[in-house]
């Protein structure tokens, strides 16, 4: 009969290695510490944010012209205007699917903010 498995010495090595609690891990994990937003899914709400940020401004800009508001709005436009611009830029340099919508919503404040859609009176002569 071996005596190595009645061995005290092995058996408070076993127990020694089960007493010790665990260190908690590097990396944060969904099942240890809860869900957590990524960097991918932050990159993308913040582009969607500008996006919509330089829609919304360039369609103030029209409904409050000639009015006081028209100076800041104006600002704010041109600030939208350079962050869709960024965005479509670093899209078509690191080569993301949507930058031909970064395009399109840069296309689309241009116009608005150029295109007059008052109606047009005019008097005969």
């Amino acid at each position: 009969m071996s005596s190595r498995p009645f061995d005290p010495p092995h058996l408070l090595r076993k127990m020694r290695r089960c007493d010790v609690p665990r260190p908690l891990p590097a990396t944060r994990n969904e099942k240890d510490l809860g869900p957590t937003m990524d960097y991918a899914s932050s990159l993308q709400v913040g582009w969607i944010a500008i996006h919509l940020f330089g829609l919304i401004v360039a369609c103030l800009v029209r409904f409050y012209a000639d009015t006081a508001a028209e100076g800041p709005l104006q600002g704010a436009f041109l600030l939208g205007l350079a962050g869709v611009a960024v965005a479509t830029l670093a899209g078509e340099q690191f080569a993301w699917s949507l930058w031909t919508i970064s395009g399109a919503t840069l296309a689309a404040m241009i116009v608005v903010a150029v295109a007059d859609f008052r109606c047009q009176q005019h008097d005969p002569a």
